[in-house]
């Protein structure tokens, strides 16, 4: 445009920054910054969250494990200079181009850059997240900071995940999933003439962020602590999951009940799935652990019979949704209308039975997340705001957790059988070397033959290769000796 002598205008650097966002061509989205600003244009929010667009983007395609570090280094220059010229003409921050800075300070794992962002934009001190970081305690602008979102908090619990230790990220997590709770302070409710003109807490007037926790939520918090072997968190986050899903469904019910309109009532943000029980089991099959076996698979059985309930109680409000409403008066079609509607349809029902159904794959759900953004959005608006109730769409969902779990659930009940099995043969080998097995039928140790071990129930009285280790005494030591066949003493 320069040299046919035309005046490029900023919509026209915003068009080509989108073009280079939309192939992670962050070298190029550069120089197009430099150049405007060599020219007098100013650049705006959208103009910076077209550039982290494109790191964001280049980052997520794939790359040969030898050029990583490169790739890494090269847009963490990139980044870093993006960020100056955003201070240094001081162009507030969005939730849309703060998610996507954090998403690029992950990928780089840069914990003190990101733990750095969230002070500054959120008020959160991961050192301290139940009070407000220390730059905004003494500010009396608390619509300053940005609204801390799902997706934000999502961000911050996968970069935790993987960077940070174990404390740290169920501390984060506990903090910003409740709500904070405004406290009088001791003694408020007395009467002193000398607390006269004392100025409040301001501690106690800005309140810490705080972010619903959705499904992927939980996926992300089971996956990292599996992971990091944690038995007793991922039982007990696998259960609040489990509440949670329950509880909600239970409020939206109230509501249709109560009759509010479909179109203000929230969409499902949490619900059980495959992902969830998968980590946990995973986990349970690595460590070896028949407990957390036994656990999941009631615990998925429990999440179908839930799923199957909620499934016919959406299936019969919408036909009866579908019953109330009344049908709108069509005109009769002529015949050559019918035939050609007929003929068109045979064509694409064709067509349809001859191509397969295109799946969603998973880098099409990163482009999602990284470009399904609105970058005109006003600097302190959430980044995706909560769809309303769509009972077929939920019934869709339903359907698929059924199905992902029905036959997750195959897979729980085999390796657990197979655990048992194992199990058995294990014992059945120690009664073989005349040690001691401990029964749950007798609940006590004793000395029993090998073929009287694995009569035992696997369910209701199996033996327990543990136990017998733990209660192994001598023989002649509080331990029968049984032959043929297991007697109580």
């Amino acid at each position: 445009m320069n040299r046919v002598g035309w005046a490029p205008r900023l919509d026209d650097y915003h068009f080509i920054l989108e073009q280079f966002a939309a192939v992670g061509h962050y070298i190029g989205t550069r120089n197009v910054l430099k150049e405007m600003i060599r020219e007098g244009f100013e650049p705006t929010q959208k103009t910076i969250g077209l550039c982290l667009q494109s790191i964001a983007y280049r980052l997520s395609l794939p790359c040969k494990r030898r050029h990583r570090k490169r790739l890494v280094r090269w847009t963490r220059l990139v980044l870093d200079e993006v960020l100056q010229e955003m201070w240094t003409r001081k162009i507030p921050f969005t939730s849309v181009n703060m998610d996507l800075a954090l998403r690029v300070l992950r990928e780089k794992t840069d914990v003190e850059g990101f733990e750095q962002l969230l002070r500054v934009s959120y008020g959160l001190d991961l050192a301290n997240p139940d009070k407000l970081a220390l730059e905004h305690v003494n500010k009396a602008e608390p619509t300053a900071l940005l609204a801390f979102s799902t997706a934000t908090l999502n961000t911050t619990i996968d970069t935790l995940g993987r960077f940070a230790p174990v404390s740290k990220l169920v501390t984060a997590f506990e903090v910003i999933t409740n709500p904070p709770v405004a406290s009088n302070p001791p003694f408020a409710l007395e009467d002193d003439d000398d607390d006269f003109g004392v100025p409040p807490d301001p501690q106690a007037t800005l309140r810490p962020p705080y972010a619903e926790p959705n499904t992927k939520t939980y996926t992300l918090l089971l996956h990292h602590l599996s992971a990091q072997h944690q038995t007793t968190f991922v039982r007990h986050y696998l259960i609040q999951a489990m509440q949670a899903e329950f509880q909600m469904d239970r409020r939206i019910r109230g509501l249709i009940e109560a009759g509010v309109p479909l179109e203000k009532i929230p969409s499902h943000n949490m619900a059980v799935n495959r992902d969830m029980l998968q980590s946990v089991f995973n986990h349970a099959v690595a460590r070896d652990k028949g407990t957390l076996m036994e656990f999941v698979a009631r615990a998925t059985k429990r999440a179908l019979r839930r799923k199957r309930v909620y499934l016919e109680y959406y299936q019969g409000l919408l036909e009866k949704l579908s019953a109330d409403q009344p049908i709108a008066a069509e005109a009769v079609p002529d015949d050559e209308d019918v035939i050609q509607d007929s003929a068109s349809s045979s064509s694409l029902s064709s067509e349809e039975t001859s191509q397969p159904a295109y799946k969603p794959t998973y880098q099409d759900a990163v482009i999602s997340r990284i470009f399904d953004v609105d970058l005109d959005a006003p600097p302190n608006s959430q980044a995706k705001p909560r769809s309303h109730l769509d009972i077929p769409t939920h019934i869709r969902i339903l359907w698929r957790d059924i199905r992902e779990i029905s036959e997750f659930s195959v897979r729980v009940e085999y390796k657990h059988e197979k655990w048992l099995n194992a199990l058995k043969r294990d014992v059945a080998r120690r009664a073989a070397q005349g040690k001691s097995v401990y029964l749950r039928s007798l609940g006590k140790s004793v000395l029993a033959p090998p073929e009287v071990v694995l009569r035992e129930d696997t369910k209701t009285s199996a033996a327990e290769a543990d136990g017998g280790k733990r209660q192994e005494v001598e023989q002649g030591e509080g331990t029968e000796r049984i032959p043929t066949q297991v007697k109580e003493a």
